[in-house]
């Protein structure tokens, strides 16, 4: 029977939130979302291995759609939905499988913009430090995005693109300081090199805030030593930020446009996939300037622009 499943809950699912006041504002600006169309939000707190090896735990939900965050969707938990008609969108890029619903930040064009910005400010030994992704393609992207601005012009160093632990471990073992105890230790290894980057783009903002702390406790001044910049995706901690430069977008647009991509999934199953990429804000602050050696004379920036960006 391929006939659709009538679901008249008038619930959407979400999960992948966890247990975290830093998900509150995602969550909320779903609940006001769905309210418009008279929905109401059920967040599952869950244990990801179950929903790994055993996803139909989830058909027996008393939902009409499910919306995944932080990664969680797997080609598994896809394949069971599809086969009993349950309507899911994604929030981050899949491409396993390729045509299911998903709206996500376009972070490739993003780390290729403040490359570029940097370079332009004459760096030319540029560092990324992130945790070890959850989904590897994103991983993937993102390194690809990072090789295609640097290898051009012989600026690609391994040693300094650096995702080399878990943040559940960190967070397990020292709690709201994990982050940043883990940028402390990133600027402890990259600061030691000879040569040392000039710039750093750490993902996460207190990862950042840890990196400058411990570059400051070893001599170092910031930007006039090494410039830092900070990914991340909370609006209001752009918006309030004082010092790093960041890279990030409203986690209320992108968790909106997942909920506005479901109910149309729900009220029409048969409709193509909805792919969605969009941008992230780009703002210049304090902690990024140009490169010691540029201000030594040593160097000629390349001639290139940032796109969209703004300066606070």
């Amino acid at each position: 029977d391929t006939r659709p499943v009538s679901r008249t809950n008038k619930v959407i699912g979400v999960l992948g939130m966890l247990r975290d006041t830093k998900k509150t504002d995602e969550l909320v600006a779903i609940e006001e979302q769905a309210a418009e169309s008279g929905y109401y939000v059920l967040n599952v707190e869950h244990c990801r291995k179950l929903f790994r090896h055993k996803p139909n735990v989830l058909l027996e939900l008393p939902v009409d759609g499910l919306i995944f965050t932080n990664s969680v969707l797997t080609p598994e938990i896809a394949q069971s939905l599809n086969q009993n008609q349950v309507p899911f969108v994604a929030v981050n890029r899949v491409s396993d499988p390729p045509d299911i619903h998903w709206v996500d930040y376009d972070h490739q064009k993003a780390h290729q913009q403040i490359l570029t910005h940097l370079l332009d400010l004459g760096h030319r030994r540029m560092a990324y430090v992130a945790f070890r992704p959850r989904l590897e393609e994103h991983d993937l992207r993102i390194r690809q995005a990072h090789r295609e601005v640097l290898e051009p012009l012989g600026l690609l160093d391994s040693f300094t693109y650096v995702t080399d632990a878990d943040m559940t471990e960190y967070d397990t073992r020292y709690g709201e300081y994990g982050q940043q105890i883990y940028g402390m230790e990133k600027a402890s290894y990259l600061m030691r090199l000879n040569p040392r980057p000039t710039a750093v783009i750490v993902c996460g903002q207190e990862a950042a805030h840890g990196f400058c702390i411990q570059a400051q406790s070893m001599g170092l001044t910031i930007p006039a030593d090494v410039s830092v910049v900070a990914k991340g995706n909370r609006q209001h901690k752009m918006e309030t930020e004082a010092f790093l430069t960041m890279i990030g977008g409203g986690v209320g647009l992108k968790a909106k446009r997942a909920v506005d991509i479901l109910l149309k999934v729900i009220n029409s199953p048969n409709i193509p996939p909805v792919q969605q990429l969009i941008d992230m804000d780009v703002v210049i602050r304090r902690s990024t300037g140009p490169s010691p050696d540029k201000e030594r004379g040593q160097v000629n920036p390349p001639s290139s622009s940032l796109g969209s960006s703004s300066n606070r």
